[in-house]
C-alpha cells in the first residue's frame, strides 16, 4: 500500500515545509510516486516551491470561514491518502499555526491507527533546532511521541539557529549551519525557487555546482539512513533497523531535485 508522511511541527519558521518539500525532491530522485498536499492555512509555502519547481502539489483547505478546523475536510484528505495507488508516497505539511487542532484530530479519530488498519504505513516527520527555538521544537516532537507511540517520528535536525538538541528518534541531519558558503548557495536556490537539479544546472559557477550538488548528496544520504524507502515495511508502519546497508539506491536524477524557502533561514 502506500506510505503517508505528515509533516508536524507547533513552532513556526523552523524549516518545517522546507524539510517536506527536500522529502518529496528525496522519493523523486528514488523513482517514487510522490502525492503532495499543502494543508498550511497560512503560508502554503510546499504549494508554493513544489509547482514553481515542476512538482505535482495540491492545496488543501481544511479551515472554515471562521478559521476553524472543519473535521469533515480533514475526512475528505484521510480518504483521499486512503485511495492512493500502491507504492505511492504521501507527503502532507501541516502548518504550524493548525498544529494542535491537526493533532487534535489525528488522535481523537484515531486516523495512524485507521490508516495502518488499511495497510498504509504512516510516519511523523518534525524538525527540531538549537537557539532560542530549541525549547519549542522539542516540546513539538515530544508532544508526537505521547500522542502517537505507535507511530515512527523522523526527526530533522536543522542547525541554522545553532547548535541542535539530540533526540532518541531517527534522525535526519541538514548538512551545513548558517555561516558555510554552501548555506548563502541554498538560500539562493531556495529564494529563486528551484529544484536542485535546476540549481545545478544553472549555477553561476562551477564552484557553486559542486557544492550544491554535496549538499543535496549529503542530505539524501541522511535521508536514507531512516529506511523510508523499505518496500517490506510491516503494516504496523514500526521503525526496523537495519544493518545500515538500507534499500539498494535507484538514484535517478532525472528528475527534479529541488529546493523550497529555506525556512532553516527563519521563514515559514
Amino acid at each position: 500500500m502506500s506510505k503517508i508522511h505528515f509533516v508536524l511541527q507547533g513552532k513556526g519558521g523552523v524549516g518545517k515545509s522546507m524539510c517536506a518539500f527536500f522529502l518529496v525532491q528525496f522519493l523523486r530522485r528514488h523513482d517514487r510516486e510522490v502525492a503532495a498536499f499543502d494543508a498550511d492555512p497560512v503560508n502554503a509555502t510546499l504549494y508554493a516551491f513544489a509547482s514553481s519547481a515542476g512538482y505535482p502539489v495540491e492545496r488543501v483547505e481544511l479551515l472554515d470561514e471562521a478559521d476553524m478546523l472543519e473535521p469533515r475536510r480533514f475526512d475528505l484528505l484521510i480518504d483521499r491518502l486512503s485511495r492512493l495507488p500502491e507504492r505511492t508516497h504521501a507527503v502532507v505539511d501541516n502548518g504550524s499555526s493548525s498544529f494542535l487542532a491537526a493533532m487534535g484530530y489525528l488522535r481523537e479519530s484515531g486516523v495512524f491507527d485507521l490508516l495502518r488498519e488499511n495497510g498504509h504505513t504512516v510516519y511523523a516527520h518534525t524538525v527540531i533546532t538549537g537557539g532560542q527555538a530549541a525549547r519549542d521544537t522539542l516540546n513539538g516532537l515530544e508532544l508526537l511521541e505521547r500522542v502517537f507511540p505507535g507511530t515512527p517520528v523522523i526527526v530533522w535536525r536543522n542547525p541554522f539557529f545553532g547548535e541542535v538538541p539530540s533526540a532518541k528518534a531517527p534522525c535526519i541531519e541538514l548538512p551545513e549551519d548558517n555561516r558555510s558558503m554552501t548555506f548563502r548557495d541554498v538560500e539562493l536556490v531556495l529564494a529563486e525557487k528551484l529544484s536542485f537539479e535546476d540549481a545545478m544546472r544553472q549555477a553561476e559557477s562551477l564552484m557553486v555546482s559542486k557544492r550544491l550538488k554535496e549538499f543535496w548528496d549529503k542530505l539524501c544520504a541522511a535521508i536514507e539512513t531512516t529506511d523510508i524507502l523499505r518496500e517490506d515495511d510491516p503494516p504496523s508502519g514500526g521503525y526496523v533497523p537495519t544493518d545500515g546497508n538500507g534499500e539498494e539506491s535507484s538514484a535517478g536524477e532525472g528528475d527534479h531535485n529541488g529546493g523550497e524557502q529555506h525556512e532553516g533561514g527563519g521563514n515559514g
